[in-house]
C-alpha cells in the first residue's frame, strides 16, 4: 500500500482555485473520507478516466479542452457523460465537503500588508488555516479514534500556510501533486488522486463565487448543484470575519508571547536555585 493512503483515520485533501494578483475572489475546497474509501475512489477514478483514454483530471484543462484534453473538443456527449461517472464516483466515496472563499479586495483592505507580513497571512494562508480547522472540527464531532490527516496540492503559498498551521499549534499538512511529476533528481513523485476531486470542487466553487459577486445566477451550473448533494457548506469570509481573524491572530500572538515569557521566567529561577 502506497504511503500517501495510510492504513487507518480519515485524510481531507484540499486544492485551490483563483489567484490573488489577478482575481477578485480566491478559493480553496475539498473532501474528506477515510482510507480504505480514498483507495477505492483512486482506484475506481483511475479506470473511469483509462476508459476515454486519460491518466488524469485537471478541471481546467478538461472545460477548456486543452492539452490532455484536447482530442474531447466537440464532443459533448462524451464530455457530458465522463463528467457524470466521475461525479458519481466522489459521491459515492467521500464523506463531506468542506469550501471556503474570499473576496480579494475585503482581504487586502481589512488586513494592511505589514500584519500580513507578520502572521503569515495571504488570501490561501488564511482560508487553509480556517478550512483546515474545519476539517480537524468535524474530526473531532464524528469521534475518530484515528489522527486526521491533511493534504493540500503542492505549488501554492506552502511555506505561508505551514508557518500559520504551526503557530497556531495544528500539525504541517502534507503538500502533494495532483498528478504523478518528476522531480530535479529524475525520481517520480506520485500524484494524490484524490486532489484531483477537489481541483473539479475548487473549480466550480470558484466559478459559483464569481457569479455571486456579479449578481448572476450562483447556482447555474450542473456540477455545482451535484456537489450540493453532499454533506457540507460552503462559506464565505465577510469583512467582518476579516476583521474577527485580525484580532485572533493577534490574541494567539500574544498569547504565545506570555506563554514563552513564563517559559523564560522559570528557566531563569530555576539556574538561580543552581546557582544558590
Amino acid at each position: 500500500m502506497s504511503s500517501f493512503y495510510p492504513d487507518v483515520g480519515p485524510t481531507a485533501a484540499f486544492d485551490a482555485s483563483g489567484k490573488e494578483e489577478d482575481q477578485r475572489v480566491v478559493v480553496i475546497a475539498g473532501f474528506v473520507s477515510s482510507a480504505k474509501d480514498w483507495i477505492s475512489f483512486s482506484d475506481q477514478w483511475q479506470k473511469r478516466l483509462a476508459v476515454d483514454g486519460f491518466s488524469y483530471f485537471h478541471m481546467v484543462e478538461f472545460a477548456h479542452s486543452e492539452k490532455h484534453f484536447a482530442k474531447l473538443k466537440g464532443q459533448e456527449r462524451k464530455r457530458r457523460a465522463l463528467l457524470n461517472d466521475l461525479m458519481e464516483i466522489i459521491i459515492g466515496h467521500v464523506y463531506r465537503k468542506f469550501a471556503l472563499n474570499i473576496r480579494v479586495p475585503d482581504f487586502v483592505t481589512g488586513l494592511d500588508e505589514e500584519f500580513r507580513k507578520k502572521y503569515y497571512l495571504t488570501t490561501y494562508s488564511l482560508l487553509g488555516r480556517v478550512i483546515a480547522a474545519e476539517a480537524y472540527t468535524w474530526h473531532r464531532e464524528e469521534k475518530w479514534n484515528a489522527p486526521l490527516r491533511l493534504v493540500f496540492e503542492t505549488g501554492d503559498d506552502t511555506r505561508e500556510l505551514s508557518e500559520r498551521l504551526r503557530n497556531d499549534g495544528y500539525r504541517i499538512p502534507d503538500f502533494r501533486p495532483r498528478t504523478d511529476r518528476v522531480d530535479k533528481q529524475g525520481i517520480i513523485e506520485p500524484g494524490y488522486i484524490p486532489l484531483q476531486a477537489a481541483d473539479f470542487l475548487a473549480y466550480e466553487f470558484f466559478l459559483s463565487s464569481k457569479r455571486r459577486i456579479e449578481g448572476l445566477d450562483f447556482d447555474a451550473r450542473w456540477a455545482w448543484r451535484e456537489f450540493r448533494r453532499i454533506a457540507g457548506e460552503r462559506g464565505m469570509f465577510s469583512e467582518k470575519s476579516i476583521t474577527g481573524a485580525r484580532d485572533l491572530f493577534s490574541y494567539i500572538q500574544a498569547a504565545h508571547s506570555t506563554i514563552e515569557s513564563l517559559a523564560n521566567a522559570v528557566e531563569k529561577g530555576r539556574k538561580e536555585r543552581d546557582e544558590t
